[in-house]
């Protein structure tokens, strides 16, 4: 007698994976690939990560312009689809409930990281690519312990909100085509990096700076963060060969921002690859993010004028040349005197360059 054998799938690929796989060996890129198939790149993205189905006009244009045929492309819609509700149906409504309500789908909703009119359940599997509850806890078991770690008597942190950033950004990495990971190259490139910080406008500078990472194995993602992501940056590996700088401008200012950058870049070029860290303002400390704190400040304050820093006229005048001896913008300057305590932290912040989304 044959044994029956019950099929519990546990994670699975969206079709979007496959296109990406396409994508990578033509070595098309995101930007090429989106007029190919006639959509916006955001429409393109969301096709990327499932939230966008493939439909026969789609899978026909999908078929012209990274190979299969059109039908080959809608059964790999049709049969994600069906597994994605088999495994809807075998969590209980109890169970999809409290799971649901500890993530913030009202936001991710409305940043288009899952789709507004989808089952709430069906499209948070899908973002995360799993098929269970127990397999969502494992799978991103490593970050849970990570994101309680950074919890603190004086912050609270929203473990949920920052998992799903922290998976926002691995999906946003996916679509950078990058170099494989070479320590030697970036760590050289950060004082070409360290010149971005002069230029004023985001949507100048950020371009530059995602092209000069990706060329040393990088993916740098500017994401917002959803309430109650305390974290101003993070720092992993989504691949031996390529490494996520993700950082969520929290502060829009350009202190802030570049501090940060460069803080998450110390953690590269110095600690475990293996390793997953979070910036915040949680009072938890490590050895790993002294360091860092100490790389990012070397690298914007050269050595030789360090010391200059407690000593220097706290006028408009000294700290604008104090900055353009230093090669960096008078913001920076600014945000390390208020840090060392010289200012206090509501002073010579009209210094500081703010930024808004809309420029990003």
């Amino acid at each position: 007698m044959a044994e029956t054998v019950s099929f519990n799938p546990t994670w699975f690929s969206i079709p979007g994976s496959s296109i990406s796989a396409a994508l990578s060996k033509g070595e098309i890129g995101l930007q090429e690939f989106s007029i190919h198939v006639g959509l916006s790149l955001d429409d393109a993205i969301k096709l990327l990560d499932g939230v966008l189905p493939i439909t026969e006009d789609l899978a026909e244009k999908l078929e012209v312009s990274v190979g299969g045929t059109s039908q080959y492309w809608l059964n790999r819609q049709s049969r994600y689809e069906a597994l994605l509700d088999e495994c809807a149906k075998k969590i209980s409504d109890d169970d999809g409930r409290a799971w649901l309500s500890q993530l913030p789908i009202n936001e991710m909703r409305k940043m288009g990281w899952v789709a507004s009119g989808g089952d709430k359940l069906s499209e948070c599997l899908k973002f995360f690519e799993t098929g269970s509850i127990e397999a969502w806890q494992e799978k991103y078991e490593t970050q849970l312990k990570a994101v309680s770690f950074r919890a603190s008597s004086t912050h609270e942190v929203d473990q949920y909100s920052t998992i799903a950033w922290l998976r926002r950004g691995h999906q946003l990495a996916e679509k950078i085509q990058c170099k494989p990971w070479d320590v030697g190259k970036f760590s050289s490139t950060l004082s070409e990096i360290k010149k971005l910080t002069r230029i004023k406008q985001p949507s100048i500078f950020l371009s530059q700076l995602v092209s000069l990472c990706a060329e040393c194995g990088v993916a740098v993602v500017i994401q917002r963060a959803p309430k109650g992501t305390r974290a101003s940056g993070a720092t992993m590996f989504t691949n031996p060969s390529k490494a996520l700088i993700l950082l969520s401008m929290r502060y829009l200012s350009d202190d802030q921002f570049w501090f940060t950058f460069f803080h998450e870049a110390g953690h590269l070029v110095l600690h475990d690859k293996n390793a997953l860290f979070i910036e915040d303002d949680s009072d938890v400390t490590q050895a790993e993010e002294a360091e860092a704190d100490e790389f990012s400040f070397d690298t914007l304050i050269p050595h030789g004028y360090q010391e200059k820093l407690h000593e220097i006229e706290l006028s408009k005048y000294e700290i604008v040349r104090f900055a353009n001896a230093c090669s960096v913008s008078p913001g920076i300057i600014v945000g390390q005197l208020q840090h060392m305590g010289r200012i206090r932290h509501n002073q010579l912040n009209w210094l500081k360059r703010r930024y808004r989304w809309n420029e990003m």
